[in-house]
Parts: C-alpha cells; structure tokens; sequence
C-alpha cells in the first residue's frame, strides 16, 4: 500500500488496491495519482522531482469516485516517494541520502508530494465526458491532517506556515505605534502616511501643530498614534454637539446581555448541550487569548482590485488596507479616492511583481506580504456568458 510507481504517461500512482479480473486474467492497479508540477499549466514552479496530487470528485461516493485506475501494464518503475507537508526545498533528493546520481535524477531519484489539486464536478456525466462544468478547483498546500503525509515527515501546520512566509501576528501585524507621554484621555488623532514618506495631520484638525523636520511630521502638543490610516473621516463637530448620549437599556436588554456575558465562546464544546443532554469535561486545550492592542489590525491586500467594491467590504469588516493593483486607470483613480492612504500599484500583475521582487533583492522591506489577500483575476474568457470571441481573450487567458 506504499509503493509508489511511474506510469507511461508521466504520471505516478500510490498504490492502495490491485485488481484482477477473473475472466481476463487482466490487472487493474488503483491508487491516488500524482503529477508534476511542471505538468499543471503553471500553477506551481516548475521544479524538478516535486509533484502534486491529483484528486477529481463528484457527488458519487467517495469509494467509488476518489481513486485512480489504470491498468498494470502502464507501469514502468517503482519509484521512492516522500509526502509531506513542509516547504520546498525540505525533504528533497537535494537534501536527502538516496542512492541515484544526479545525471539519472529525473528517472530515478527521490520525489516529493507536497501540494494537493482537487477538482469537483456535478455529476459523474460531466467528470467523463471532460465537459467544462466543474463546480470548483482548489490548489492547496498538505496539511498535517492528510493521512496520506507519512510520518517523519509531518510538521505542525503552523511551522509550516511560518516557513512560508514567517511569523504571524496574532491579532493582526497592523500595530499602531503610540508616542510616549500620552496621557489617559488626551487626543490620539492619528497621523497619515504618504506614499512619499511625509507625516502629517489628516484635514479637519484644529489643534496641535505640525512641524516638519527630515521628512517626518511631528505634532506639538498632543499624544498621537502614528500608522497608516484608512477610516473615511466626516467631521461633525461643527454641526453636533459632543455630549454623549446613554440611554439606559430596558429590562430585556439587560437580562440578555446577562446572559450572554456567561457564556464562553472560546470552550465550544460546551457551549451548547450535546443532544442527549448530558455536559460531559473535555481535555481539549482552552485556546489562547488574544491580546489585542487598541488599532491592531488584520492587513489586506486586493489584487485586481477595480474600483475597490471588495476593498470597501475588507475595510468594513475591521480589516487595514495596505494595498491594491489593477491596470484600468479608471477604476484605479476612484480606488485611491476611496482609499487614499493606501498604495495603489497602477500596472499589470507581472508588473507588480516583477517590482516587488526588485525590491526584495535590493533588501526593501516586503510591501507585498499581508494577512489577507484577496485575489480576483478577469474571469469573462471562463464565464458561460463568454459566447463570442473578445478582444481580450488572450490578455485575460495569459494571466493563468
């Protein structure tokens, strides 16, 4: 059940079950396939002796529809094979002892699956019949759930996070940065910063003042917290006065909120009774509290942002936006009005890119990482409204 071997197309089985059919005397072999990654159309760099596995799902049961098949006499070698879910270069043959030399590698050397492909179809019709009806395809790193990771090479998942792109900030990596000597109840306005460097008051400000020393702004007079800042500011002042209404909360209200303020939504498992009533204990590690500080934010980024219709939801929902890029100049001038202390990247995705990846080597701080990344690419070429041929088919298809 662990061999692994290489078909004639490319391809590669683990193998889980072998077949034999009574009449022909004919072996099937089925298992879960893999490919490489430099077989699947770009969607993973193209490296050598790392492949994918390759799953396709439909609403049949998972043991009738989960598994490969192929027939025995398309095998051409076993093959040893490592699945894990660590970061590339880990767990290699360019790391690990083997006992191929590197001219005969491709043939014979160790292979490692780390990434998981998965397309789910309709119905079994359509999954046959190769039609272009797929409910959905997921590209996904394997976690250390996946039974099929062996053991050995199995890491926690928030290792292999932190491989990827370093450490996490629990809470969010916005974190404003609060000048000292602020005292309790002073004005904390925040301070906006420009693309070019400058800090300054955001307009509507009527105390304080700004002096600007060595392209930094410093506020006399009044504590306050310095970041990014995004909030669409009306200012009332003149118009409402500032006192600050209380209206006591009715009876119902009151209890409600009694209520709820018992119950602790970090224990779920006690927070609804099972359904035979019964409150069993549970050994479940309490997760850990999160100690936000006040502005800590989630950072987001937008890819292929338009006019910024995601960007609002993200905003909304608490999130700091850092950046967006689109090449529609239209839609990116009304991106930076909607969001003007953000960056706005006007040029393609390649472009983009191809920028940050300068920056990086020249050792710039990394613009393009974010908590969240929202990416939402042309999709008319795949739409079924897509019946004619556009004039922007080959520039939306070149992105994929």
């Amino acid at each position: 059940p662990s061999t692994v071997i290489e078909l004639s197309d490319g391809d590669f089985l683990k193998i889980t079950d072998l077949i034999r059919n009574v009449d022909t005397g004919d072996i099937t072999i089925r298992g879960h396939r893999f490919q490489r990654t430099r077989d699947l159309n770009g969607l993973l760099a193209k490296k050598r002796n790392e492949l994918c596995w390759v799953t396709e799902v439909d609403d049949r049961p998972a043991s009738v529809q989960s598994l490969a098949e192929v027939p025995a006499s398309s095998v051409t070698r076993v093959r040893t094979a490592l699945i894990t879910n660590m970061s590339f270069p880990s767990a290699t043959f360019r790391n690990t002892p083997h006992t191929c030399d590197l001219a005969n590698v491709e043939n014979e050397g160790l292979v490692t699956v780390r990434w998981k492909y998965t397309t789910t179809w309709p119905s079994a019709k359509e999954r046959v019949n190769n039609e272009n009806a797929f409910c959905e395809r997921v590209l996904r790193h394997l976690g250390e759930g996946d039974k099929l990771v062996g053991e050995g090479w199995r890491i926690r998942d928030e290792l292999a996070r932190e491989q990827f792109r370093g450490p996490t900030v629990l809470g969010g990596s916005f974190v404003p940065v609060v000048r000292r000597g602020v005292k309790k109840g002073d004005s904390t306005l925040p301070v906006r910063l420009e693309e070019s460097g400058w800090l300054r008051r955001l307009p509507g400000s009527r105390s304080g003042s700004v002096l600007e020393i060595g392209g930094l702004a410093q506020a006399v007079g009044q504590g306050q917290t310095a970041g990014r800042f995004d909030d669409d500011m009306v200012d009332l002042t003149d118009e409402l006065p500032k006192t600050e209404m209380n209206p006591r909360p009715s009876v119902a209200e009151a209890t409600q909120e009694r209520m709820l303020s018992q119950i602790d939504l970090t224990t779920p498992e006690l927070s609804l009774p099972p359904s035979d009533g019964m409150v069993r204990a549970t050994n479940a590690a309490s997760k850990a509290i999160i100690k936000r500080v006040e502005g800590q934010m989630y950072t987001y980024g937008d890819a292929f942002c338009g006019a910024g219709g995601a960007t609002r939801g993200a905003h909304m929902a608490g999130l700091k936006v850092m950046w967006g890029f689109d090449f529609n100049s239209h839609a990116c001038e009304t991106w930076r009005l909607n969001f003007p202390s953000a960056t706005m990247y006007e040029m393609s995705a390649f472009d983009v890119c191809d920028l940050w990846a300068k920056e990086a080597k020249a050792g710039k701080p990394n613009r393009a990482q974010v908590d969240i990344l929202h990416i939402s690419p042309p999709c008319q070429f795949f739409s079924p409204a897509h019946t004619i041929a556009g004039k922007d088919d080959e520039m939306n298809t070149a992105i994929y």
